[in-house]
């Protein structure tokens, strides 16, 4: 009689364990790998679980454990993205099952629906293969940057640590200096490799849109997936799925696709760096921007930490030289800064309004 197969999941609980179940090959139609999204009987009803172990052997009784009842048609999630939520589990101190099943979209917790999810997917992208984007706001080529932004993108190019792929760079830049151009300038080269992906982190829903239509804008022929919580479930389990499918070379998002699979991943953003919104609040509290950073070193990959200003770690780490450090000072563009004022509110008598120039008469140095 041949060895059984075992393989231990786990499910959205607060339950440190994993779970044992027996795998039939000749039923499920293929063997087991770990990362598959798979449906399992658990309690008096069914659960939507992750494959983490796959093994002969089992501490209960094998006439004991229950059967997988069904296999979804998707790759399983990366090892990059396991090692991560693994990672991400133990430092912010949450069980695994609810660290990974957050992460997938609901629209592939109904496993009723999965085969006809995939085919609707797939038939829609044969119809239209390319995202096109007509927009062209914001579009400035390499060489229309300035001078001190095609230093920028130079220095983005070309790594002063050539012994390792993983960077840290910190791209500081007062609002309105062009770090936008300068970073998307910079993933144009990264994406000319075959099958490369880029994540691109935005810290509110409210900036998506614009910086959608810039990216669009750049790069008109890759696909794109937009994942945020102000898309509808149905369009982010797309999104999520070209992105875990690697047909989508783009993935633009908030805090929550700091932890969407990406299996040909070569670079990230993080734009806004320093604003609190990449913390997540809710449920599985963890730093998106963080998250990030981990990510890149595991996969020994470039990041870029974009701000006008950084928030004290990241500036400090700059500082000490475990960042690489790039400035930006001049507006783009030939744009000049506003003029500032400052302004005694506590003397009743300012009467000073922003047509007038220079400082108000009756002000006092304090």
């Amino acid at each position: 009689m041949p060895d059984p197969i075992v393989v231990q999941v786990v499910v959205d609980k607060p339950l440190s364990q994993g779970f044992d179940y027996l795998w039939d090959a000749k039923q499920l139609g293929a063997l087991p790998q770990v990362g598959q999204i798979i449906e399992v009987p658990f309690g008096r009803g069914q659960e939507i679980a992750v494959v983490i172990k796959v093994s002969a052997h089992s501490d209960y009784q094998i006439d004991k454990i229950k059967y997988v009842d069904k296999v979804s048609p998707l790759p399983p999630l990366n090892l990059a993205l396991l090692r991560l939520i693994n990672f991400a589990s133990q430092y912010y101190v949450h069980t695994l099952g609810e660290t990974i099943l957050p992460t997938i979209p609901q629209m592939w917790k109904k496993a009723d629906s999965w085969k006809k999810n995939v085919d609707k997917i797939n038939e829609a992208r044969k119809k239209n293969p390319k995202a096109i984007g007509s927009q062209k706001e914001g579009f400035i080529t390499a060489e229309q940057l300035n001078a001190e932004q095609k230093k920028a993108l130079e220095a983005l190019n070309n790594p002063s640590n050539s012994g390792t792929k993983f960077r840290t760079i910190l791209l500081q830049g007062q609002t309105g200096s062009g770090k936008t151009a300068v970073f998307l300038n910079w993933i144009s080269g990264i994406l000319e490799e075959k099958d490369a992906q880029v994540l691109l982190l935005v810290p509110e829903i409210n900036l998506t849109p614009q910086l959608e239509r810039r990216v669009r804008a750049y790069f008109p022929d890759k696909i794109m997936a937009v994942l945020h919580s102000g898309v509808t479930e149905k369009k982010r389990g797309i999104a999520w799925y070209e992105a875990m499918t690697g047909k989508a070379q783009i993935i633009l998002g908030t805090r929550l696709a700091a932890l969407t699979p990406m299996p040909n991943l070569k670079a990230i953003v993080v734009d806004e760096e320093h604003d609190t919104s990449y913390k997540q609040q809710e449920g599985t509290r963890y730093s998106a921007r963080d998250l990030a950073i981990w990510r890149a070193h595991d996969g020994q990959l470039p990041i870029v930490l974009s701000s006008a200003t950084p928030s004290l770690e990241t500036w400090i780490a700059a500082k000490a030289g475990r960042y690489e450090y790039i400035r930006l000072d001049q507006r783009a563009q030939g744009a000049k800064l506003p003029r500032v004022h400052l302004i005694n509110t506590r003397d009743p008598r300012n009467q000073y309004s922003p047509g007038d120039q220079g400082a108000p008469k009756d002000e006092k140095p304090d």
